[in-house]
């Protein structure tokens, strides 16, 4: 059974990215990785080892993302992506919030990355973002975010189910370029 929605406050700390002006000085010899919101893709699919290295004075004092640590990017539309490596990596501009799970035994990241990327929290999102070209949700506004809290074992249920839609979306679009190349080369043959 569904419990009533909580805030994302209720059940997360929301902190703001490091913040970063400009672009970050690469480093081929740097031990710190660093996340931006255009390498969100790469954090999701579990590429890290593309992130760009920092040179290792770079944001020192940087918090680093923990494993289960949720990354949003609430700037242009809403996406969630749940941290399952080891900790090191700097998320290093502000567009890009990090909600790191209170409670463990309460809310599992992954339900929440799942939760927030939902067409129907999208719309919800969308009617409280602020600007005029580039829209975003504050803080405080993500804090606000109601979403449902079903048992723990639920939650891990839902998150299995949008991590393998996500794989078959993924293997899908694999799938249709293969094809695309296939009929290209046919065509070329002739």
């Amino acid at each position: 059974m569904m419990n009533d929605a909580t805030s994302i406050s209720q059940v997360a700390d929301v902190r703001i990215a490091n913040a970063a002006r400009g672009a970050l000085p690469a480093s081929p010899v740097g031990r710190r990785r660093a996340l931006t919101s255009g390498s969100l893709d790469l954090l999701a699919s579990g590429r890290i080892e593309h992130l760009p290295c920092l040179p290792d004075d770079e944001l020192q004092s940087a918090r680093t993302l923990e494993e289960g640590d949720v990354v949003l990017l609430a700037r242009g539309g809403l996406r969630a992506v749940a941290y399952q490596g080891a900790s090191g990596i700097i998320a290093a501009f502000s567009p890009l919030m990090v909600l790191s799970v209170a409670e463990p035994a309460r809310a599992d990241p992954r339900y929440l990355a799942a939760i927030l990327n939902l067409p129907s929290t999208l719309m919800r999102s969308e009617a409280v973002m602020q600007g005029t070209s580039i829209r975003m949700l504050g803080r405080k506004e993500i804090d606000a975010l109601n979403i449902p809290l079903p048992p723990l074992s639920r939650q891990r249920l839902i998150a299995e189910f949008a991590e393998l839609q996500a794989r078959e979306a993924a293997l899908l679009q694999s799938l249709s370029h293969a094809r695309s190349h296939l009929l290209a080369a046919l065509c070329a043959a002739e």
